[in-house]
């Protein structure tokens, strides 16, 4: 080798390793600047390795996971949050929640969720998979969105339910009632089952306004349906059907069961009403049992015609409906 070419190689060799430590300071700078940009921003951010130790975390997810400075790994973080009752809310065991949350990631190079904290506060979490099995997690605040989320929910809840319930006496009106009845005829059916179906009408319903005014009147139509309803059983719906009349349908039941329900609600009305109200009243009722042929509006035909023969036999009394020619 000539002592040109010598000369020639140190001077690369120099410009290289002058290079390459260039390199090295403006990496350590960079990630120095980096570290101090993710820990001025309000995101929270962690950096995981594949073995999920935490390579990077900024003071924001630092404070929102209620991270240790002895912490290594995610379970590390994850059980002293639940221990401490900060941090996420979890599902389960916090053994058996990381093993959920195990399976869960590096499956996707990017998937989104959300997580609700013990605090009340909600986040969307953004977690990146990179090359190797490194996680970038970044939460994003959405605790705001959730709060007029939950609002939407409720005002829509209230609507629906004022959509269905009459405002008088609270019970479930007809509109429901007939859509609830076209929904147990359809399960009857499929499953083989009883059901059955009652028509209530309140006896000289009219004269008790007439005498007593339209104020007593309502008086009588709470106290029915507040009696009525403590007597029904868990699973019948009992719908005030309009004016005067209830509609009661009772699932898995048949006449005499239905029949036994009215002479229940009978006897109460009797040993109460005077007490509550200061006067009497009846009712009478026509029952129904559904047959394979019926739908809703000949189910609610029959009945009506029972209760109009309970009226004829001098009201205060309840009737069966006759089954349809074959």
């Amino acid at each position: 080798m000539t002592q040109r070419q010598s000369t020639e190689r140190s001077a690369v060799e120099a410009l290289a390793g002058g290079l390459m430590g260039l390199q090295s300071v403006q990496s350590v700078e960079l990630a120095r600047l980096m570290t101090l940009g993710f820990d001025a921003c309000a995101i929270p951010v962690a950096l995981f390795a594949p073995d999920d130790t935490i390579a990077f975390a900024n003071d924001a997810y630092r404070a929102l996971m209620n991270v240790t400075a002895d912490a290594r790994t995610f379970g590390d973080v994850v059980r002293h949050a639940y221990r401490t009752g900060r941090g996420p809310v979890l599902s389960m065991e916090p053994e058996a929640w990381l093993a959920m949350a195990s399976s869960r990631r590096r499956v996707r190079e990017v998937r989104s969720f959300e997580v609700d904290f013990l605090d009340g506060s909600w986040y969307m979490v953004t977690e990146s998979c990179l090359e190797g099995g490194w996680i970038w997690d970044f939460y994003t605040d959405i605790t705001s969105l959730k709060s007029k989320e939950h609002t939407l929910l409720v005002a829509r809840d209230s609507a629906l339910r004022d959509a269905d319930t009459d405002l008088l006496t609270g019970l479930h009106n007809r509109r429901y009632g007939v859509s609830e009845l076209d929904h147990q005829i359809g399960v009857a059916a499929r499953r083989g089952t009883n059901l059955a179906v009652v028509l209530i009408d309140l006896d000289h319903f009219k004269s008790i306004n007439d005498t007593l005014g339209h104020s007593a009147g309502d008086d009588v139509l709470t106290h029915f349906a507040a009696e009525v309803t403590q007597l029904v059983r868990r699973g019948d719906t009992f719908a005030r059907y309009g004016g005067e009349e209830f509609l009661l349908i009772m699932p898995g039941a048949g006449e005499r069961e239905a029949l036994a329900a009215m002479e229940r609600a009978r006897q109460t009305i009797e040993a109460s009403a005077m007490q509550v109200l200061g006067h009497s009243y009846t009712f009478s009722s026509g029952v129904a049992r559904m047959t394979a042929r019926d739908d809703v509006k000949t189910l609610l035909r029959r009945a009506d015609m029972a209760l109009y023969a309970a009226k004829r036999a001098g009201r205060n009394c309840s009737q069966v409906a006759e089954l349809p020619s074959p």
